[in-house]
């Protein structure tokens, strides 16, 4: 009981300092200067703050009440794979991207809105077709799906 009030509490403001930073990086400054490297930022800390409160209040609702069914505990795993992999990919480019500013951009003019809304959507469509090949592989049945379904692992 008292780790979920503790999970309850660093919840709560670890999603409102992320809302901070999303809404400082939204309209705290110029709209004309949001770079590809603050729109990642951004959508990086819009999955972390999803995956913070959906999963986590998931498996702390799984851990007060017991274990769930198979359909319960596969969309946690599903969502979890999923918005994993695309905060992963978003960090990835957001990397690579900081790199290519520091070597070669600063000589290059390229459109920042669109780069975004590309590198965007291409993590959504990667993030989804990997969960999907996942879910299709039977490979989310591991052993925390076990421990959430109450059954025994492969």
């Amino acid at each position: 009981m008292i780790g979920s009030i503790n999970y309850l509490v660093c919840i709560t403001i670890g999603n409102a300092l992320i809302i901070g930073i999303v809404d400082f990086e939204h309209w705290g400054g110029d709209p004309m200067k949001r770079t590809v490297l603050n729109q990642l930022t951004s959508l990086t800390c819009g999955c972390i703050l999803l995956h913070g409160t959906l999963m986590g209040s998931m498996y702390q609702w799984i851990t007060i009440m017991g274990p769930s069914g198979s359909i319960m505990a596969a969309c946690f795993t599903i969502g979890r794979t999923m918005l994993s992999t695309y905060a992963f990919l978003t960090l990835t480019e957001y990397i690579l991207i900081q790199c290519l500013v520091v070597f070669k951009w600063k000589r290059v003019s390229l459109q920042d809105d669109f780069i975004a809304s590309f590198l965007a959507m291409f993590n959504f469509l990667l993030s989804l077709l990997w969960t999907c090949s996942f879910f299709a592989c039977d490979f989310h049945k591991n052993n925390n799906y076990a421990f959430l379904a109450c059954r025994e692992s492969r």
